[in-house]
């Protein structure tokens, strides 16, 4: 009875690593070549340990010897690697396809390139932590929390930029849905979300998502057992609350008119002074009195951001324009000018709509001009 107990027990291990592979294949995370499959390979290794594969079991030795010579012929394997590892072709995905992921943190957290002095990875993201937790910081907006985060130590909060370790964030939809890599999926941060995650009071402008958060943290910070926390759990699984995300993101984009937005700010401008519109999720909508056939825009907006233009006529969109970051040695606000589409110009436009579409998360606009 316990033989058969075991051998059900490796059954259900070795069906949930098959599940595993198919659900990481069905997600997309094989992009990453290998690193989601830690797991499956540790589970694997555990019940590869418990078979007898001495000589005298002939096909099980046969599959042994097999598997480990299969094994050495992998390009990938790391008995062929030295130091240089990583600054060669196979460093070519990381951007984008499938990438080598040891190939691309390599150089910075390889075993045989670290300091024989130190315990702390030659990578950016450590240092960064490192300043953090001597800087005393408390909350920070970040992509690549894992070394960061473990350097920074557990008092600092970091509001994770791609979501992946953040409840709210995580249910609002990427900003830029046309340019992503699998996994680094870029949110923007809600008004008053920043001033809220220390654990004070709930400072969330909007009044739909500030109720929809209340919620949330007390899931996923409430008395574990509580009986308010269990039935929230409830409520929420069943939909109970998505109304409040539904109407936070489907409300209009914050409106200004044009007159209000077109003094002209300086070059250097502070991107969230006084004066200057910090963009939410939806962007921002500008107004014209009137309609304008004006052929170029000017457009004042943090210096480390792409911004994406639609231009209306009578609420119906009639073409994008782009504009690409524009750096300047004392960061803030840049100006930065763009042709208007001639068909765009020729029919007359008389609203806008301000989007970020690329950059840290955080954009921010001084001025609109049209001339």
């Amino acid at each position: 009875m316990g033989l058969a107990s075991r051998r059900m027990k490796w059954v259900a291990l070795s069906f949930g690593v098959f599940l595993y592979i198919l659900y990481i294949a069905r997600v997309g995370g094989d992009f990453m070549s290998g690193r989601l499959l830690a797991v499956p390979f540790l589970v694997g290794i555990v019940l590869l340990s418990r078979i007898d594969w001495s000589p005298s079991n002939k096909w099980k030795f046969i599959t042994a010897v097999f598997t480990l010579v299969f094994g050495t012929l992998s390009t990938g394997c790391p008995l062929y690697h030295g130091m240089d590892y990583g600054q060669g072709p196979e460093a070519r995905f990381w951007d984008n396809g499938i990438s080598d992921e040891r190939a691309g943190y390599y150089q910075k957290t390889g075993l045989l390139l670290q300091c024989t002095d130190s315990l702390t990875p030659n990578h950016p993201w450590a240092g960064d932590g490192l300043t953090a937790r001597q800087a005393g910081d408390t909350v920070i907006y970040r992509a690549g929390v894992g070394l960061m985060g473990y350097f920074a130590g557990p008092d600092a909060r970091i509001v994770d930029k791609h979501a992946l370790s953040d409840a709210l964030l995580s249910r609002l939809p990427s900003h830029l849905p046309k340019r992503w890599r699998i996994g680094h999926f870029t949110r923007l941060i809600p008004a008053g979300y920043l001033q809220t995650v220390p654990g004070g009071p709930n400072r969330i402008d909007d009044p739909d998502l500030a109720k929809y958060y209340d919620v949330l943290s007390e899931i996923i910070s409430g008395d574990l057992l509580g009986g308010n926390r269990l039935g929230e759990i409830f409520r929420f699984n069943l939909g109970g609350y998505d109304h409040l995300l539904g109407r936070y993101l489907s409300r209009p984009s914050v409106t200004i008119s044009y007159s209000q937005l077109s003094l002209p700010k300086e070059e250097g401008t502070v991107w969230n002074s006084k004066g200057c519109v910090v963009l939410p999720v939806t962007g921002l909508r500008v107004t014209y009195s009137q309609p304008q056939y004006a052929e170029r825009i000017e457009l004042s907006a943090d210096c480390n951001d792409e911004y994406e233009v639609t231009f209306y006529r009578d609420t119906i969109p009639l073409s994008i324009t782009r504009i690409p970051p524009k750096w300047i040695p004392k960061r803030g606000l840049s100006i930065r000018h763009a042709a208007i589409d001639t068909l765009t110009t020729s029919i007359g436009y008389d609203g806008l709509v301000i989007k970020g579409n690329g950059g840290d998360g955080l954009y921010s606009v001084g001025h609109v001009r049209t001339y």
